[in-house]
């Protein structure tokens, strides 16, 4: 085929089952994975890649663009159900155009969501748990002492890693057992014989249980012994380690991520209070008059709700337990959100239940309308990480009807987070083409052209209604951008972006995917999903060392008491 390529040869012939792996990693087709192109008897012909190894040290920057390409490329692989078992500096090729992972001919395949076993010789993973009704995954395992026994969590997709159980699971028959619920990252810490604690982390708080690990039950009621612990709300990981001598070192957190409000934000760099209600409000977007805010409860898990901005109130639209990203229809008639079987719609004054308005086994995320309501933009997951498409809408009577969807742009690279320009003309997106996610404009319908905005990164754009400027969030250094812009024939032109408001804003992670931030139709202000108390950039907080924690833990909750 007239090209130069890479081989790699074995001393010995492969295996049946290492071919089958193999070929499974040669149908990934990811700008920052290695093509494997062949698979022979004993040897891999793979894409032939100029470079150098991953070292440090590196500026801040580059290791962030680094970083977001590395999980991008393992994103790809691990939604193909592939993991790849070796990541390390010599397997990262870093290269002009950005990061290669390598040898991911040495990958296997997993069961997507349970816990699999692999021997410390190596060889292919063995499934040890299954998913059991709406579970999503099971994480964070800790094998027990004694190595018969592992805790883990089994986290439901209705209810969020806050709301979790914590099971655990015999290694020789897989029998599985139920500990307790509404927890995350659950560690046993031994205390005396075959006796201890049960600990784990709920909306940022440390929590202990009486624990006989001979018995695998807990007794007594968990207690909370320690509070501000650095977590993830989102994957459900803590920042927290016992030592065997048990010592307890964790990182702090000074602000409360189980709490997030939605605040306005002005060029001047003020903040006030929009929506500060208990809860995990995210994904806002203003109705088209801006009188209303939909926005998703991720609390509760609880779907869409409707925000009354003059009369300071706040009411349920829809009862699905996982609707995210809601956005109106142009008329301001209708909501349209993620639901977990496709994309729903709802009537924005609450006069008719949720409806399923296109059915798909992938999630979907509804973006923006084109001004006129006749298109639909959202992304999905693909095999290049996200996948943008766009979806005919029409009215029927009180209904909304769609078509077929259509994929806007066939490319090796990942897009997202489309907005319309005011006249229709032109989609905004962010996409990774260029090694890290940058806005891009494109004429709507595609003509084959387009057109960068962003410079230092950028995310979830949008085009204000005045037909003058286009919005994007800085990653980098979590800031509101603005790109002046006009239009010459059909050629989009953009000025360099400028900093909209000096305010350092570090938008919440709650919501998982989808823009946290809205312009309000006026194009004065704008609304951001923050954090209770501070942004994340406030959460570095400190790693702190408890000594014989045990002992304080022997002392609030002896192991003989009731």
């Amino acid at each position: 085929m007239n090209r130069t390529v890479a081989i790699k040869v074995s001393n010995e012939q492969f295996s049946e089952r290492f071919e089958r792996e193999a070929h499974a990693v040669a149908s990934l087709n990811h700008s920052n994975v290695c093509t494997l192109h062949d698979v022979g008897p004993n040897y891999l012909v793979m894409e032939y890649i100029e470079g150098t190894p991953l070292k440090g040290p590196m500026r801040l920057e580059q290791a962030l663009k680094y970083a977001a390409q590395i999980c991008d490329a393992l994103d790809a692989a691990h939604r193909k159900g592939i993991t790849h078992r070796d990541l390390k500096p010599a397997n990262i090729m870093v290269t002009k155009t950005g990061i290669k992972l390598l040898d991911f001919g040495i990958a296997s395949l997993l069961v997507l969501g349970g816990l699999s076993q692999v021997s410390s010789a190596g060889g292919t993973p063995t499934p040890i748990t299954e998913l059991e009704g709406e579970e999503r995954t099971h994480r964070w395992p800790q094998v027990l002492p004694g190595a018969k026994n592992v805790l883990f969590n089994a986290e439901n997709a209705t209810v969020g890693f806050d709301d979790a159980k914590i099971d655990v699971v015999t290694l020789a028959d897989h029998r599985r057992k139920n500990l307790l619920r509404g927890g995350t990252f659950g560690r046993y810490v031994a205390a005396s014989g075959r006796k201890g604690y049960l600990t784990y982390v709920s909306r940022g708080t440390l929590f202990a249980v009486r624990f006989d690990l001979a018995k695998l039950e807990t007794s007594g009621s968990p207690m909370p012994v320690l509070q501000q612990v650095s977590y993830s709300a989102m994957f459900g990981s803590a920042k927290l380690s016992f030592s065997r001598t048990g010592t307890l070192m964790y990182r702090s957190r000074e602000i409360d991520t189980s709490r997030v409000v939605i605040q306005w934000m002005g060029a001047d760099g003020k903040l006030q209070p929009l929506l500060d209600k208990p809860g995990l409000f995210v994904n806002p977007h203003f109705s088209p008059d801006g009188e209303h805010l939909a926005v998703a409860n991720d609390d509760t898990k609880s779907g869409i709700w409707i925000y009354d901005i003059r009369r300071d109130t706040l009411s349920p639209l829809t009862g699905e337990r996982n609707g995210t990203n809601p956005v109106w229809t142009p008329d301001g008639r209708y909501i349209v959100y993620q639901a977990g079987d496709g994309i729903s719609f709802a009537r924005a004054d609450g006069g008719s239940k949720a409806e399923l308005l296109a059915q798909s086994k992938e999630f979907r995320y509804p973006s923006a309308f084109s001004p006129d309501g006749r298109t639909l933009a959202f992304y999905q997951s693909g095999e290049r990480g996200f996948e943008l498409w766009t979806l005919p809408v029409e009215r029927e009577g009180e209904k909304l009807r769609v078509g077929k969807p259509e994929l806007f742009q066939s490319t090796s690279f990942g897009h997202r987070g489309a907005s319309f320009s005011a006249d229709g003309r032109w989609m905004a997106y962010s996409s990774n083409e260029s090694g890290s996610s940058q806005v891009y404009v494109r004429a709507f319908p595609d003509k084959g052209g387009h057109w960068q905005v962003s410079s230092n990164g950028g995310t979830t754009p949008i085009f204000s209604r005045n037909g003058k400027e286009l919005f994007f969030f800085d990653p980098t250094d979590d800031q509101i951008m603005v790109a002046s812009y006009s239009v010459k024939g059909d050629s989009f032109v953009a000025e360099k972006p400028r900093v909209w408001s000096k305010q350092s804003v570090a938008l919440t992670m709650s919501g998982g995917v989808g823009a946290q931030y809205d312009l309000a139709p006026d194009g004065k202000r704008i609304a951001v999903a923050t954090y209770a108390g501070g942004s994340p950039q406030q959460d570095a907080g400190h790693v702190i060392f408890l000594e014989n924690f045990i002992d304080e833990l022997l002392r609030k909750e002896p192991l003989t008491g009731n």
